[in-house]
């Protein structure tokens, strides 16, 4: 059993939406294919609340292993872009973002 609004994780209890895939979602709402956080059984898609936000069938900006952020800004992932539009980029042992390097260290307690 569950508690109403209680978050769940896990694969939905239905085949007709996002059959062996990962969701999370409120309880009552774990089958409608336009509630929650969803992860296709392939791994290639994200969607939240019914839109696809990353990879396969996205629209707005957000494919090839890019995502949509705020506002339906898009997130470019290897692409090394000094443009507005995002732009993360690695060369392996550095990250960029806009084409400059990003700082990473250590985060004190």
């Amino acid at each position: 059993g569950y508690i109403d609004n209680q978050w769940l994780v896990g694969t939905s209890s239905s085949d007709a939406y996002n059959p062996l895939g990962f969701t999370i979602g409120k309880a009552g709402q774990e089958n409608q294919a336009d509630r929650g956080l969803m992860i296709s059984a392939d791994g290639n898609t994200l969607t939240f609340n019914g839109q696809i936000i990353a990879g396969t069938g996205a629209t707005s900006g957000a494919s090839n292993g890019s995502v949509n952020y705020s506002a339906g800004n898009p997130i470019l992932w290897g692409v090394n872009s000094a443009g507005t539009e995002g732009g993360f980029y690695s060369d392996g042992p550095k990250v960029y973002w806009r084409a400059k390097p990003v700082t990473l260290g250590a985060v004190p307690p």
